[in-house]
């Protein structure tokens, strides 16, 4: 099968995934300790990623989903304390 990204896009990906996944960390942590922005990190981690490497993406995908219902619980604690003030 042929990459549809070339070698140095496709290790880049791959850095950021295992990084990702290895120390659980949020795509805003991973995107500085790349030097990328947040979106860039995002495209390569959902768009990029599958066609390189799927079930490191698997991993990624669940991850993102962890982090965006930690997210949610997250912002519905604080406008709630912030109303009890």
């Amino acid at each position: 099968m042929a990459f549809k990204y070339n070698a140095t896009v496709a290790q880049r990906v791959l850095q950021e995934a295992m990084y990702y996944v290895q120390h659980q960390t949020t795509i805003r942590e991973t995107a500085k300790k790349f030097n990328t922005s947040r979106t860039t990190l995002h495209n390569d981690l959902t768009k990029k990623l599958p066609v390189i490497h799927y079930t490191l993406y698997l991993e990624v995908r669940e991850l993102i989903g962890k982090n965006t219902v930690e997210r949610a619980r997250r912002g519905g604690k604080a406008p709630r304390r912030k109303i009890r003030k």
